[in-house]
């Protein structure tokens, strides 16, 4: 087996839904030497579903095989040939790497992707590759009532991925491929946040850089999202106008159950303390939270 090409060093945004992850990833994208990238990655994260094979787990010729079919075929629906070799990688992380290699450019020194990820599959990750992370967190409270007004539903899910999250961000502390960054610095203050990421990174980053963009790749040229694709109330880039909306909302049900749910996690990210709640509402959240859980143990029995 010939060695794996070196490649481009690889960057994860693993931040949940409605967390600025879209802005941070355009801003990041826009910097030289950096290229995000959207629908790659979740070739590979089927991949290590349908093989049941960790990242760094040898393959046997047959597994290569199919992940390299897998990815190929992913890869086209996005107009991209993947033209790895089968002699060329071992795992499916070197794989990874010989993908990414192929689609950067010789300038870049990262190549990113924006994923959702639940706080299992971020450890997993950190293990088993060398794979940086960038954890984007929102207050749980603003961040619920975003994702709730944008699906309608799912708020004591999204509440529990949000805490277990920042739990285990807390656990992988002092982690050199994880950084945990507040949604809230980025948008007060983005010289220094950007001059904290880009210590992390190795890198110069500039807040100041042109209208942002989104694309899917340089070898297509697709484009998404541009500057903030969250809230259409906001007129600049880093507006502060979505911080701490649930300040206005105080009876809201959602903002209520998100600072009784993450309460022991808001503290930890240094966010305002939650409301305090009487014992009938503290009863009614723990039975809902209880719901939740079943529910998410019956569907895990069932799959």
């Amino acid at each position: 087996m010939q060695p794996t090409a070196p490649g481009p060093e690889r960057l994860l945004i693993v931040g949940l839904p409605r967390s600025g992850t879209t802005l941070l990833a355009t801003l990041l994208g826009a910097q030289p030497r950096i290229q995000f990238l959207t629908d790659y990655f979740p070739a590979f994260t089927d991949l290590l579903l349908r093989l049941g094979k960790p990242w760094n787990a040898p393959l046997s010729q047959s597994e290569r095989r199919i992940a390299l079919a897998l990815v190929r075929d992913q890869f086209l629906r996005v107009r991209h040939p993947v033209l790895v070799k089968l002699d060329r990688f071992g795992s499916i992380d070197e794989l990874h790497r010989l993908v990414l290699a192929e689609l950067s450019s010789e300038t870049d020194r990262w190549v990113g992707h924006k994923l959702l990820m639940d706080a299992g599959t971020l450890s997993a990750t950190l293990a088993q590759t060398n794979i940086k992370c960038l954890l984007l967190v929102r207050d749980a409270r603003d961040a619920a009532l975003s994702y709730f007004h944008r699906t309608g539903t799912g708020v004591e899910r999204y509440v529990r991925n949000w805490s277990e999250m920042v739990r285990a961000s807390s656990q992988l502390e002092g982690h050199p491929q994880l950084l945990a960054l507040r949604y809230e610095d980025l948008i007060n203050s983005p010289p220094a946040a950007l001059r904290r990421l880009g210590h992390w990174l190795g890198l110069e980053l500039d807040a100041d850089v042109p209208a942002l963009e989104f694309r899917r790749s340089r070898a297509h040229g697709a484009t998404g999202w541009q500057e903030n694709s969250a809230f259409q109330d906001v007129k600049r880039r880093f507006d502060p106008q979505p911080l701490e909306r649930w300040r206005s909302q105080p009876d809201s049900p959602i903002v209520r159950y998100a600072g009784w749910a993450a309460r022991a996690e808001l503290e930890r990210m240094g966010y305002a303390p939650a409301a305090n709640l009487g014992a009938r509402e503290r009863w009614r959240f723990t039975c809902l939270r209880a719901l939740e859980l079943a529910e998410r143990r019956a569907y895990a029995n069932s799959s």
